[in-house]
């Protein structure tokens, strides 16, 4: 049965479309949305400039620069913990693999931020396979980076852990955005996926986050996080309504590569799940300029590529992130996403095809009150 799309709006790129006007499948949207994205010359000095701001980038021509000053590391990506408390059926959190279980250390913390800490724009406390918020010193992790770079500082979760007291201590610590990943608007739809939760008291725990900080003026930004499924794209209509009464900043969708290989999980209405039309639209950011780190101090392009041992490069607990942001196999990796020719076999086989844009924000209905 096709879903009426029209009361959905998205704004990308801060421009506002109507999905039953400009939806995936429609041929001037994708024109326009290839356009933007399509690393061209223009495009590759563009990343230059974006991750070198400081200093003129220099003309590419048919070839990125392969010196480390024109690739500075400024965004990474740190897991705290590899373990987490909901037993999603796509999450690598259920692998049996060679990842040893673990919290990472505050003081491993601190040898991957202090060489960085004066060019890091964002760190990203989370990856695929944890619940941030399993770790017992967290805030005392996010404090630590807070005050040593300028950074922002982002977490992802499940919201079921989010209690008052550590609501106000995330807040306190100088959290600047958090994203509860709330995939279904009923218990039916969420526990379809979201296994070992309960829709309920998510709700309410996001519902007095949003509150907490309003009434502590704090600026961290909330963000509601639901990924398109077959269990519940039938409520994609409600989503926006639901989410921002919450009192939320931002509700995004977000296309998750596991659920769109999936048979049992792909969203059915073709409109709501895009895809890529050849490799020349294969676009992403991995080893450009962020990089990946497990709790056990273990670094990987992305965090897709965490586990898999011929992928790893190598550990920061024994040599320095500089040495490992300098190795012949991230080179690769920029050469091939820059040029958009050679990708790596695992990018093929696990992302390619998948999704032209990952994420989209959905705008607030007009009269959607919330608790602020």
């Amino acid at each position: 049965m096709q879903m009426d799309r029209s009361a959905i709006t998205l704004v990308q790129k801060g421009t506002s479309l109507n999905s039953e006007n400009a939806g995936w499948t429609d041929p001037d949207y994708s024109r326009f949305h290839l356009r933007k994205n399509r690393f061209s010359s223009k495009d590759k000095q563009g990343i230059l400039k974006r991750l070198h701001s400081q200093q003129p980038a220099s003309v590419i021509g048919s070839h990125i620069q392969d010196d480390p000053v024109f690739w500075p590391l400024n965004r990474i990506n740190i897991e705290p913990v590899n373990i987490c408390n909901y037993r999603c059926p796509l999450c690598r959190t259920n692998l049996k693999d060679w990842v040893p279980r673990r919290k990472i250390e505050l003081e491993t913390v601190k040898t991957i931020i202090a060489p960085l800490a004066s060019g890091l724009r964002v760190v990203n406390l989370y990856g695929t396979r944890g619940e941030p918020l399993l770790h017992p010193r967290l805030e005392e992790i996010i404090a630590y980076i807070k005050s040593a770079t300028t950074a922002k500082i982002r977490i992802s979760t499940n919201g079921s852990l989010v209690t008052d007291s550590r609501a106000r201590c995330l807040l306190d610590a100088g959290l600047d955005q958090i994203v509860f990943a709330v995939d279904g608007l009923t218990q039916r739809s969420y526990s379809a996926y979201r296994r070992g939760g309960r829709l309920e008291r998510v709700v309410e725990k996001l519902r007095r986050f949003c509150e907490l900080k309003a009434k502590g003026g704090y600026s961290t930004r909330v963000i509601f996080q639901f990924i398109p499924m077959a269990n519940n794209e039938h409520e994609l209509p409600d989503v926006p309504a639901f989410a921002y009464a919450l009192g939320v900043d931002v509700v995004k969708l977000k296309y998750s590569t596991s659920a769109s290989n999936s048979d049992i999980y792909r969203v059915r209405d073709a409109g709501f799940r895009p895809s890529l039309k050849s490799e020349k639209d294969f676009i992403c950011p991995q080893g450009l300029d962020n990089i990946y780190i497990d709790p056990n101090g273990y670094c990987y392009p992305c965090c897709y590529m965490e586990g898999y041992p011929n992928l790893l490069l190598g550990n920061v607990t024994k040599e320095s992130i500089a040495s490992i942001w300098s190795k012949s196999r991230i080179w690769e990796l920029r050469r091939s996403f820059a040029e958009q020719i050679d990708f790596n076999p695992f990018c093929k086989k696990n992302c390619f095809g998948v999704a032209r844009f990952r994420k989209v924000t959905l705008k607030k209905p007009p009269g959607t009150d919330s608790v602020r």
